[in-house]
């Protein structure tokens, strides 16, 4: 369309530059969307910089002293930039060792070798090589888009725990794994596991205590933080919609005997701000059950800072949406659920360590009752979609 633009791009005396430009131009645009990408962008960044080279060379051998010129810039850069190269090196490297090394020679030491293991689809290449075990998912996710579908809702997200143990008998899966890395990707499958309608589609809250005051009966521990509204929330005649509010503090009240009130939860939106209830707590695994206005959970958790530990430093918010998971029910609140039993963790605590998040990595026995039904629906795409013919399939 643009043909005078043309003639000029296609003489340029090096033709084969067309290609390395619009590589240029594809992986940056990528290496936008995603970190991972720029692992991408590295090599057409260095080959446009040897042409680069190549050319300020060339004009150099027509100027008096240019190369020399060229030869002391080039060092100069070089040299400068060198130390701030190694340093972003050398902090660079596997997440292999330490606690996922210890699981994965648990996994081949411990396990049968025809063992199937579930987890998340990051650690499939660990499972396979360092644990010696097949593993459901991997880097290439097997299974295609139905695969990564069916791990995230009934392997992860699923409240019942009934039908995700007829998705792991369809796999043939024997172990369970969970870590603490799922607690910053649940925004992740959560959304990949959701049908049409994104009905788990959420993310758990990460709140930290900020100010602890004394009421009429024990403390009142207040934490902050930002947690996006996952769902429509309806207060007399005011409809906040999903993402238009989010939740700036949570109130628990707390005495000798654990928590003795509902907590409360800020929601602020445009022109509004109210506290609501909220209907149970976590404290130590110790359930504290309440009849609040908000279908949600708080699970309070250690924080450390150095040498520091606050056994109440930080809490997770849980959603109607996250507090009944699998994931939620095994992995944060230790709860007993049939047909999984633990039978590994490490000794990495479940905490706010320096602001990050961090967890053990647990793993559980997967036995079957034998009343397991219609297991085929999750290997097939359209016996899944005749199951549930109001899914649909939201990939990355």
């Amino acid at each position: 369309y643009y043909s005078n633009q043309y003639s000029k791009i296609s003489n340029i005396s090096n033709s084969k530059l067309l290609l390395i430009l619009a590589f240029f131009v594809s992986t940056g645009l990528l290496a936008r969307t995603g970190v991972r990408f720029l692992f991408l962008f590295g090599p057409a960044v260095v080959i446009l910089a040897a042409y680069a080279l190549n050319d300020i060379y060339e004009h150099s051998k027509k100027i008096q002293f240019g190369k020399v010129a060229l030869f002391a810039i080039i060092f100069i850069l070089s040299f400068n930039l060198a130390n701030t190269v190694y340093q972003q090196n050398s902090e660079m490297g596997s997440n292999l060792p330490g606690q996922w090394e210890n699981s994965m020679n648990w996994i081949s030491s411990e396990t049968p070798e025809d063992s199937i293991i579930v987890h998340w689809w990051d650690y499939g290449y660990w499972t396979q090589t360092i644990g010696n075990r097949a593993s459901v998912s991997d880097g290439g996710r097997a299974g295609g888009d139905l695969g990564i579908y069916t791990l995230a809702r009934y392997g992860m997200t699923n409240p019942d725990s009934n039908e995700s143990l007829e998705y792991f008998k369809s796999r043939g899966v024997t172990h369970l794994l969970y870590s603490g890395e799922e607690i910053g990707k649940y925004g992740a499958f959560a959304y990949i596991g959701s049908d049409k309608y994104y009905d788990r589609k959420s993310v758990i809250g990460t709140f930290g205590l900020a100010e602890i005051n004394e009421v009429r009966k024990g403390n009142k521990l207040t934490y902050r933080g930002k947690w996006n509204l996952d769902a429509t929330l309806i207060d007399d005649k005011r409809i906040i919609s999903a993402g238009s509010g989010y939740i700036s503090e949570i109130n628990v009240y707390i005495d000798e005997n654990g928590v003795y009130a509902p907590a409360t939860a800020k929601v602020v939106s445009i022109g509004y701000q109210n506290e609501f209830e909220i209907g149970c707590v976590y404290l130590h695994d110790v359930l504290f059950d309440f009849d609040g206005n908000l279908d949600s959970c708080i699970k309070i958790i250690p924080a450390i800072s150095g040498n520091n530990k606050n056994d109440l430093g930080a809490l997770f918010y849980l959603s109607k949406k996250v507090k009944d998971s699998l994931f939620t029910k095994l992995y944060l609140h230790s709860m007993n659920v049939e047909g999984f039993d633990q039978v590994y963790t490490d000794n990495q605590p479940l905490a706010l360590y320096q602001g990050r998040v961090i967890g053990p990595i647990k793993i559980w026995d997967v036995s079957y009752s034998g009343s397991e039904q219609n297991i085929d629906r999750f290997l097939d795409f359209d016996k899944f979609v005749t199951a549930y013919p109001d899914h649909g399939i939201n990939t990355l």
